[in-house]
């Protein structure tokens, strides 16, 4: 009976503390509150007192239990109070950081409304407050990149004027943010302090041999870059931006040349690369050949039309038709060359022999424009107006009548009807089909605290990327916002909601062969889908053309796969290559953990019908869309 008592007492400390964490991330992301009401709220609260309290309760229960259930009970209960100590942690130093900001700005108002004092008076001539540099300053965060041209200005504004060494402490503390900000935790502001903190910061980040290694690693890890000219020219900028940071160091192209052209290369769309092979006539480049070509490659889509940004507008929106019309400019149809729009066109009528076109004048099905033709090239962010999906509206096809079997056609309008796939998957399964495997992997993955191995399913079905709560607690992960989000296709949501959910987004890491980390938003669900089917994966390793591939996911003997992430569309480029290797198989994929295995298993067919039927609708399930409004809890 005491241990009960004891027990559910815990348990409401524990649930008290947990709504002070809450209100206490609800006080520091709210931007309504001043600093110094924010600093005034976390002072009036405090989680010593309920971290005592349930250590106490700890203790007891402790005391009350056998001694072969001791073990256990502390291992649990430190795993639990763990939590409380990280938030309180953090609290002390957001606390701390706030009551710097304040110390600081206070500092500043004093001196600039400080009196004049005349000069006969004056023991020592100074600056007077109006002398003061403006407070436009740059910010430093700790990117060791961005060291040299923020001390330059500091210097030259702030460090060489004959200001105090306290007012030029707080100056500093006022410009630093983060890792950089962090690191002077402890110092107050004082003549000495300013020469610690110089000092400080100087060692971690005044050494050209970690700069040019930054670099370096900045190169390798530029954005990949697709087939539109502000892609590739925010691409040309960051490149040259880093060479020239690596020449003021003294190190010339020549030394990392030819290593550096491999990775480039590999960054730039499939298009932009034959168009640059094309004008060299073959595929041996230096850096200098590569980045003349680039240029290039801009000045000549500068000549060429692109594409206007969409019409800001009040409220954002997921999915809309096309680009807003302009009135005082004709339309040109793609189809016919007529005034008209491609909807309207009277001369190609239906979405088949439209598509043809697109198919003849090697035209975008979403934007119907040349210059590219993958849809991932295509900077028209919106869809269809009938179905949402990433085609043209002018080639949307109509939802067939139940049992009517498909048109052929050799077109791709890239429109999907998820309820259409279902009836037909549902027809085919007296069948007997071959099994096929999905893209899933098994990968390291960490947060500041700790790291373990988390089953990922890599579909850019999703729009967003999903980790299950459990994932969530090992990793001791705490949410950065909350959005709203509508949700249909996973397990525990009922697809027929139309309203609303608000749920928690967290920042974790990937961690890939080469050890580098990939950080990725993920949405937490409580779980995301039913255990997948996987029988056959230990055939993979019996396949000639998949023998000597590091592959994402190890052959097992497993027969099922829970999924603990789900990466969607959003980091799915980050992750996922461009070298496909096929054979009599799935076919593999590189990526950034590993060969990624997709695809039909040739001449192996699961053991009965209602398996299959089971793997395919939970495949229907995964490839739902998820609809993401607008609308975003701080």
């Amino acid at each position: 009976m005491a241990e009960a008592r004891l027990t559910a007492s815990r348990g409401g400390n524990r649930a008290a503390a947990t709504r002070l964490i809450n209100r206490i991330n609800t006080i520091v992301a709210d931007v309504a509150i001043t600093r110094a009401q924010k600093i005034h709220e976390l002072q009036d609260k405090s989680l010593e007192e309920k971290i005592a309290t349930i250590a106490n309760i700890d203790n007891a229960i402790q005391d009350e239990l056998d001694p072969e259930d001791v073990q256990a009970e502390i291992e649990a209960a430190d795993t639990n109070n763990q939590t409380y100590r990280d938030a309180r942690a953090g609290f002390t130093f957001q606390l701390k950081t706030l009551q710097d900001e304040e110390a600081a700005a206070n500092a500043i108002l004093a001196l600039a409304t400080a009196p004049v004092v005349p000069a006969a008076a004056a023991a020592t001539p100074g600056p007077s407050a109006s002398m003061l540099p403006k407070l436009d300053l740059p910010s430093f965060k700790g990117d060791i990149l961005q060291w040299s041209s923020f001390w330059d200005v500091f210097e030259s504004e702030v460090d060489s004027k004959s200001y105090g060494g306290a007012t030029k402490f707080n100056f500093l503390i006022s410009k630093l943010e983060g890792e950089a900000k962090a690191s002077l935790l402890g110092l107050t502001s004082s003549n000495d302090n300013y020469t610690k903190a110089k000092d400080i910061l100087r060692l971690r980040y005044s050494q050209p041999r970690k700069v040019i290694t930054a670099h370096y690693k900045a190169l390798i890890n530029l954005p990949v870059a697709n087939a539109t000219r502000s892609s590739l020219r925010a691409f040309a900028d960051q490149l040259e931006s880093h060479i020239r940071g690596l020449e003021a160091l003294g190190t010339a192209p020549a030394f990392y040349g030819d290593l550096l052209v491999c990775f480039l290369i590999d960054k730039l769309a499939i298009d932009v690369r034959r168009n640059l092979t094309r004008h060299q006539g073959n595929a041996d480049w230096t850096l200098d050949e590569l980045r003349n070509a680039i240029a290039r490659e801009i000045e000549i889509m500068g000549d060429t039309f692109e594409l206007p940004p969409p019409r800001p507008a009040s409220k954002q929106v997921l999915f809309n038709s096309s680009y807003p019309s302009q009135a005082t400019k004709k339309r040109i149809c793609p189809f016919c060359s007529g005034e008209h729009s491609p909807t309207r066109c009277s001369e190609f009528k239906t979405p088949e022999d439209r598509a043809k076109i697109v198919k003849i004048k090697k035209l975008c099905s979403n934007c119907l424009h040349s210059g590219h033709t993958n849809l991932k090239d295509c900077p028209n962010r919106f869809g269809c107006q009938h179905c949402n999906q990433q085609h043209h509206t002018s080639l949307h096809f109509e939802k067939r009548p139940p049992g009517t079997p498909p048109k052929s056609s050799s077109s791709h309008t890239g429109c999907l009807q998820t309820k259409a796939v279902s009836k037909v998957v549902a027809a085919m399964v007296t069948e007997s089909l071959p099994f096929v495997f999905l893209k899933t992997a098994v990968a390291p993955v960490c947060s500041h605290l700790t790291s373990t191995f988390a089953n990922l399913l890599i579909d850019d079905g999703s729009q967003i990327t999903f980790i299950t709560a459990r994932l969530v607690k090992l990793l001791r992960l705490y949410p950065i916002r909350r959005v709203s989000l509508l949700l249909s296709g996973f397990k525990g949501i009922s697809a027929s909601s139309m309203e609303p959910s608000y749920y928690d987004v967290v920042n974790f890491w990937l961690q890939g062969l080469n050890g580098e980390r990939l950080l990725i938003q993920a949405v937490v669900l409580d779980s995301i889908v039913e255990p997948l089917e996987d029988p056959h994966r230990a055939i993979l390793s019996t396949l000639p053309h998949l023998q000597n591939l590091q592959l994402a996911h190890p052959t097992s003997t497993d027969d099922h796969f829970s999924v603990d992430i789900l990466i969607g569309a959003d980091s799915y480029w980050s992750i996922v290559g461009d070298e496909n290797i096929h054979g009599n198989g799935p076919t593999a994929v590189n990526s950034f953990i590993g060969y990624l295995v997709s695809g039909p298993l040739q001449d192996y067919h699961p053991s009965t019908q209602r398996s299959w039927l089971r793997h395919q609708m939970s495949g229907n399930k995964r490839l739902c869309f998820v609809f993401v409004l607008n609308r975003q809890i701080q």
